[in-house]
């Protein structure tokens, strides 16, 4: 915003009123103004620090008049590091401008001081302009005054008349736009009353209120906490459960427990397919041609692609991406190749988690949507004072400042915050139940179960981490060996070695699946 430029140098005249506690009544009075519809006047509202930042000034307008105590229109407008204000002038040929600054003294370490320049708003030349101090009573014969006449590259004394409390100076002739008469004045530390820590900071904060926006920031997200825990208060005191939530499967709800899905739940996929007569786990070993470390299996598909219609898409996948059309594969020759197929499993587990209304964004994505909310919020504040509407820092550093900490407060607390729905929060707590009930399970409680209940649930307990104490409460009771996995050792059936030999493959098939090629960069899954 320029002012409009004029063929008239006005005459500018500007009495200061000092109080003790550093505030400043400033009146600057334009005379001979051309004729003009709107007059353009900038207010600074940060000055530098001797030690090199910026300081707030808080400003106050109190009014603006045409000299004849009309009040004339005006808006303002806060840019960067000023006041502006658009005067509606009505071609009046005088105008005198009232405000306020609350700190217009720098109380330093071992001197206070205080600096002006006559009409500093004006943008333009000025004709013989003068500035009138009168300064509190308590000072008189306390302070060093000097007045200054600055110029492109040079600094000019000049004399000051003082009379008791009052200092005046006058230019002596016109001022081109880039010279300005100042006034400074220094005195003894203590002698002015400085404002209290308290005031100060009340001071910064009203300057800057954009470091409010961390407190707030911090509050959404406490609440956020509080409505929407990552853990819910009812699953902190579980209730047992005797069976999974209804229509989960174990990859869906080893998912639900912590929000990612990672490989564990996949080898549960594997497991529940074997159990649900889809696949047959044999034990094997690798080709000779093939480098593959530890104990291999063999997988065989046991029904064809036209009974699979009935499977979640994630499972029917799974089953594509093992055998490829044929009826059988080696677990070493997934290795360095179902890494392709691991992004589509989860974003399908996911979207049938949404579809089953337990999330509404994927929960990795929730933590980006926090922060880009937050980010978009600063943005959308900082385009508001772009255009005046509002006042919110005069520093840049500052607002980078306040963007990185927000960010980092929305970031550690956005961790407790669950993605889950009311209906996935729900379902989180009777998966934590069921979850408790498997860990904690008595051998007096199983023998009232149905016979096959160990292996329904193995896939769950796997997806859970609590297989081993699933399958271990089972210890002594007579159950049949599956028959979908043929990799037992030992000649006698016993659950614990079940859940022994399913850890090793369940081991194996961690390695296999989260394998990657080097160069390639894909996104890692969580290993429990």
């Amino acid at each position: 915003m320029v002012p409009a430029r004029c063929s008239q140098v006005p005459e500018v005249q500007t009495i200061i009123a000092l109080q003790e506690d550093g505030t400043a009544i400033v009146r600057d009075k334009l005379s001979d103004l051309p004729p003009r519809a709107t007059l353009d006047w900038r207010i600074p509202t940060s000055t530098w620090h001797p030690v090199g930042f910026k300081l707030p000034r808080l400003v106050d307008v109190l009014s603006i008049t045409d000299g004849w105590d009309h009040k004339l229109d005006y808006s303002e407008r806060h840019w960067r590091d000023e006041l502006e204000l658009r005067i509606s002038s009505r071609g009046a040929d005088r105008v005198v401008i009232s405000y306020a600054v609350r700190n217009a003294i720098q109380f330093l370490r071992d001197r206070d001081e205080f600096f002006w320049t006559a009409a500093e708003g004006w943008r333009g030349g000025l004709e013989k302009p003068s500035l009138f101090l009168v300064l509190p009573n308590t000072a008189i014969g306390e302070f060093r005054a000097q007045g200054l006449l600055r110029g492109p590259g040079s600094t000019q004394l000049v004399a000051t008349a003082a009379d008791g409390p009052r200092i005046q100076l006058e230019a002596g002739r016109a001022l081109s736009s880039r010279e300005r008469l100042g006034v400074d004045v220094v005195f003894p530390k203590g002698m002015m009353e400085g404002p209290s820590l308290v005031l100060r900071l009340f001071w910064f904060i009203r300057a800057n209120p954009i470091v409010l926006f961390p407190v707030v920031v911090a509050l959404v997200m406490l609440v956020l906490r509080r409505i929407k825990p990552a853990v819910p208060m009812a699953a902190l005191a579980v209730t047992p459960r005797y069976a999974p939530p209804d229509g989960l499967t174990p990859a869906e709800a080893g998912t639900l427990i912590d929000d990612t899905v990672d490989a564990r739940d996949i080898t549960a996929t594997i497991v529940d397919l074997g159990v649900r007569g889809y696949i047959r786990i044999e034990a094997g070993k690798p080709d000779e041609e093939v480098v593959f470390h530890g104990k291999d299996y063999i997988l065989r598909s046991l029904k064809p692609i036209s009974e699979w219609q009935s499977l979640a898409p994630h499972e029917k996948s799974t089953l594509f991406h093992i055998f490829y059309g044929g009826q059988w594969t080696k677990l070493s020759s997934l290795h360095l190749r179902f890494y392709e197929a691991v992004p589509a499993i989860r974003a399908q587990i996911f979207n049938q988690l949404r579809e089953k209304g337990m999330y509404r964004i994927d929960p990795k994505r929730a933590q980006l949507y926090r922060l880009g909310g937050v980010a978009a919020v600063f943005i959308l504040l900082w385009i508001a004072q772009w255009f005046g509407l509002i006042a919110l820092a005069d520093s840049w550093a500052w607002s980078a400042l306040v963007i990185i900490i927000s960010l980092a407060i929305a970031y550690l607390l956005g961790v407790k915050v669950s993605p889950k729905t009311w209906k996935g929060m729900k379902t989180f707590t009777e998966l934590r139940g069921f979850q408790e009930f498997m860990n904690t399970v008595e051998k007096d409680r199983l023998e009232r179960l149905p016979h096959d209940v160990l292996e329904k649930y193995l896939p769950y307990a796997m997806a859970l981490g609590v297989e081993h104490h699933w399958a271990g409460a089972f210890a002594g009771m007579a159950e049949r060996a599956p028959e979908w996995f043929d990799a037992m050792t030992g000649d006698a059936f016993e659950p614990a070695h079940l859940s022994h030999n399913l850890s090793w493959f369940g081991r194996i098939a961690w390695d296999v699946l989260r394998a990657v090629p080097r160069g390639v960069q894909m996104p890692r899954m969580k290993l429990r």
